[in-house]
């Protein structure tokens, strides 16, 4: 026992830790604590007065809402999501109704927080925004559409177009990426847009996985 004893005395090291310093510990805790206090702070109120006005204007754009016109947004921190008041009561609606309420109610905050950057920039947000088809509550958008979807689709796009107007008067290089089904008449011609341009249509040989591509794997694999 002596000998295994020796070798495990043998393998401490040399050096001794240093002593725990209660008072910087305590110190650092306190200046963390702080900063969280000024966080919380600041979203309680700064935020808020900020950012909420920011979706509201937004918001109060759209044309093409179902029974919600007039009504107030409400940025729920605690749960973080977006909803509806009348604006009369504190009691925020269960439910909004269709899809496509909530596909205003989702341009609407993310096209709100980036007019809230833009004025308080954060060098962790990137300059872009990213939107995939705002179509999806209509399913299959197109000119023959005799109900109110292609309304409420022309509605969002012109939004998304006012937006860019405003946040593009100097060349900060902020940009949207919309990938979308809509035909390129939503946005052209009697509906042209001035902030929308076709950069890429993915049909035929090059949809979604371009012909080339495929012609590529097959090569490769027969070699």
């Amino acid at each position: 026992m002596i000998p295994q004893l020796q070798e495990l005395s043998g393998n401490i090291p040399a050096f001794k830790p240093d002593a725990i310093d209660y008072t910087g510990n305590n110190e650092k805790r306190q200046h963390a604590e702080q900063i969280i206090e000024e966080v919380c702070l600041r979203r309680a109120t700064i935020v808020r007065e900020s950012l909420d006005p920011a979706i509201q204007g937004v918001f109060d754009q759209f044309t093409q809402l179902e029974n919600f016109r007039g009504c107030k947004t409400r940025y729920d921190r605690k749960h973080e999501r977006l909803e509806l008041s009348d604006g009369k009561s504190v009691i925020n609606y269960n439910n909004v109704g269709s899809q496509s309420n909530y596909m205003f109610l989702h341009l609407s905050f993310f096209l709100g927080l980036h007019k809230y950057l833009k004025e308080n920039p954060c060098t962790q947000v990137g300059t872009f925004l990213f939107i995939d088809q705002p179509s999806i509550p209509y399913y299959e958008a197109s000119d023959d559409d005799k109900s109110t979807d292609k309304a409420k689709l022309l509605d969002a796009f012109s939004v998304i177009n006012k937006f860019m107007q405003d946040v593009t008067t100097d060349d900060d290089g902020f940009q949207i990426i919309l990938i979308e089904h809509a035909p390129t008449s939503y946005w052209t011609g009697e509906h042209a847009l001035d902030y929308f341009v076709t950069k890429r249509e993915f049909e035929g040989d090059q949809a979604l996985v371009p012909y080339y591509v495929i012609e590529k794997k097959k090569a490769e694999k027969n070699d």
